[in-house]
């Protein structure tokens, strides 16, 4: 096989440069194409398409309210906004992250460790069970802040990657760990967390947006795949509180 150059950059953001019989990343780099999808997703094509189709509207949707989010918001009416509203957006995925920020107006508490999402990329949980990587991106609805810094980051403009980790069909459910965290604030400055950059291989994982603590996530089918749904908010439980966010970047437009 080919030798071919490591993509990766090491803790100091060095190139990596190793050469050897992989196709992207060495072994020791070998999460961070997560980092590229992150970047690819967030900054360049901000929504053309999901990773495994264009993104479309789930075959059923739901109007649920959720207790938490209620409990964030302090506000008992606060539902998600269906995806026949009208909302702007050129695609179904600009729809899905301005549906966020209209929905956020609605919360001003801001956390450390649980945050109200919304999915806005989706693929197939049939990844994990034949070894793939089922991948999903949430967009923030509730306000976002870390432990030591001032700064808030108000809906929209913090967003997750999540993969899918455990997939029963039989049981009608699925887990997905957190992977990534990144932020934009207005002057373009992004911040993030990697767990891969950690060494850890989550830093928070998906529940039912009324069921905090719960990791068990339902799915729907649609077509002939299983995907979690679009049209419904969830939570991202942090590990542990969000003590900083560190800078790692500048990002091409603001969310």
């Amino acid at each position: 096989m080919k030798a071919n150059k490591c993509w990766g950059r090491n803790k100091s953001l060095v190139a990596c440069g190793r050469r050897g019989e992989w196709r992207l990343f060495c072994e020791d780099h070998k999460y961070q194409w997560l980092v590229a999808l992150l970047f690819f997703i967030f900054t360049v094509v901000a929504g053309s398409a999901s990773i495994y189709s264009v993104f479309s509207p789930d075959p059923v949707a739901h109007d649920q309210s959720s207790s938490l989010s209620n409990k964030v918001s302090g506000d008992s009416s606060s539902s998600p906004i269906k995806e026949s509203e009208n909302v702007p957006g050129f695609n179904n995925v600009e729809k899905q992250l301005n549906r966020a920020k209209i929905e956020g107006l609605e919360y001003t508490q801001a956390s450390s460790s649980t945050f109200v999402a919304k999915l806005f990329v989706k693929s197939s949980l049939e990844e994990v069970i034949y070894g793939g990587d089922a991948l999903f991106a949430f967009t923030s609805v509730t306000p976002v802040k870390s432990i030591n810094e001032e700064y808030v980051f108000e809906a929209g403009k913090c967003r997750f990657i999540g993969k899918g980790k455990e997939f029963y069909i039989d049981r009608g459910y699925s887990r997905i760990d957190i992977k990534l965290i990144n932020c934009v604030d207005d002057s373009r400055n992004s911040f993030g967390i990697d767990a891969e950059q950690l060494g850890l291989h989550r830093i928070g994982y998906l529940s039912m947006a009324g069921k905090p603590g719960n990791p068990n996530v339902r799915f729907i089918a649609d077509g002939n795949i299983h995907t979690l749904e679009t049209n419904i908010n969830y939570l991202i439980n942090m590990d542990v509180p969000i003590t900083s966010l560190p800078k790692n970047g500048k990002s091409f437009e603001r969310w």
